[in-house]
């Protein structure tokens, strides 16, 4: 008596990636930078929270939100800037 053959295996799985997510300090960074244009001084939390966040999503490759850092610490420095000026031209204009 013969066995019939054994079955092909079945379709293989792909593999299990994990999921990227965007990095809560990166989102942070670029609201509390945007808000600053509508007058609350947050752009220092902005700069801070961007540059915890690029450095975290540096050491993690499952995390994104680089982007999002990045305009946080870019548009902190701006107000910043802005504001250094702003007051050495209150100061220095009579």
């Amino acid at each position: 008596m013969s066995w019939p053959p054994p079955l092909p295996p079945g379709p293989t799985r792909p593999p299990v990636v994990p999921a990227r997510r965007p990095n809560a300090l990166a989102v942070a960074s670029l609201c509390c930078s945007v808000a600053s244009c509508v007058g609350v001084v947050t752009w220092v939390l902005g700069i801070i929270f961007g540059h915890i966040a690029l450095s975290q999503i540096k050491r993690d490759p499952t995390q994104t939100g680089r982007g999002l850092a990045l305009a946080g610490v870019i548009i902190g420095w701006a107000f910043g800037a802005l504001l250094l000026v702003g007051m050495v031209l209150l100061v220095t204009v009579d």
